[in-house]
């Protein structure tokens, strides 16, 4: 399968890599890729693992194994980092590589000095949010000996291979009828109402904040049910906020209930993802031909207006 880089993902590594800011924001970014997998192990950055030199990362088991990274983003670098691997009495030993179309020699250089290359891992399936579920389950798969992938490979690649093959699409099958997985019907935008397009909007403006999609199903699933309440709010002539813990806690609010909740009450820890919605319900309510919604009260002038009124304040 082939991933897809943007030129925007492409012109930020580039950036980082001519401010010799890459390799620490690539080593922080894989600490917490792993720390997902691997709460209880822990990663440590440039680690004087052989004699003259650093390892870029090793992340530490409990049991004492270690899994070693190397960075390859440079071409005239690639033999001095494969001798840092080469050295290592890491367990494991994974190369991350600089993405082909940032600079295919790296790889180049990389696979010719070491034609029975260790595992490797491509910068863009770290760097970008949108390959990190590939990402996690490629780690799990170089990392974790008993991961299924890794148990299922020698057997599929044996004698009754096909045969096992069979049995495992059988029993996947059974496993998705049983869970109700199915294969993405198709449909066309315009079968979509307003309420559904809003959400899905909604949805990429998080992920453009760098949220996984997999913690957004829950709160897309609520909004397509809560999200026709903003776009009365937003009717009334109010501010119109979306605040999620994206844990199950979501609220559609004026800006009024969202001053209560957040400052009045503040009974919640936990952080809360805040945005407002007024310019998305408007961008679908004119494209379906209606008027905008002007914002005709705010919380600020109101709460003004009732001092002035009552003549003290709460």
């Amino acid at each position: 399968m082939k991933l897809e880089t943007s030129d925007d993902y492409i012109e930020s590594i580039k950036k980082f890599k001519r401010k010799k800011q890459l390799h620490p924001i690539v080593e922080s970014r894989l600490s917490v890729l792993l720390n997902k997998i691997y709460p209880d192990d822990c990663p440590v950055l440039e680690v004087s693992g052989v004699l003259g030199g650093r390892n870029d990362l090793l992340l530490y088991s409990f049991t004492g194994r270690r899994v070693l990274f190397e960075l390859f983003f440079s071409p005239s670098q690639v033999a001095q980092d494969l001798r840092l691997l080469e050295q290592s009495s890491a367990e494991i030993k994974i190369a991350i590589l600089l993405d082909d179309e940032i600079n295919s020699k790296l790889s180049t250089e990389y696979f010719r000095k070491r034609p029975d290359s260790f595992p490797f891992i491509w910068l863009k399936w770290i760097m970008n949010p949108e390959f990190e579920m590939i990402c996690l389950q490629r780690l799990r798969e170089l990392i974790d000996e008993e991961s299924v992938i890794v148990q299922l490979r020698p057997l599929l690649s044996s004698p009754v291979g096909e045969a096992i093959e069979l049995h495992f699409k059988n029993q996947i099958q059974l496993i998705k009828e049983k869970i109700g997985v199915h294969s993405p019907r198709n449909f066309n935008v315009e079968d979509l109402t307003g309420y559904q397009i809003a959400s899905l909007l909604i949805i990429q403006e998080l992920r453009k904040m760098g949220i996984p999609a997999e913690r957004l199903r829950s709160l897309h699933a609520w909004l397509q049910k809560a999200i026709p309440y903003g776009f009365q709010v937003a009717a009334g002539g109010f501010q119109v906020f979306l605040m999620s813990d994206l844990n199950g806690r979501h609220a559609i609010w004026s800006d009024g209930d969202f001053a209560d909740d957040l400052i009045i009450c503040g009974e919640s820890q936990s952080a809360n993802v805040v945005l407002c919605l007024n310019p998305i319900i408007n961008k679908v309510t004119e494209a379906l031909g209606y008027k905008k919604n002007e914002i005709e009260f705010h919380f600020f002038h109101t709460y003004h207006e009732f001092i002035d009124k009552s003549g003290s304040k709460i």
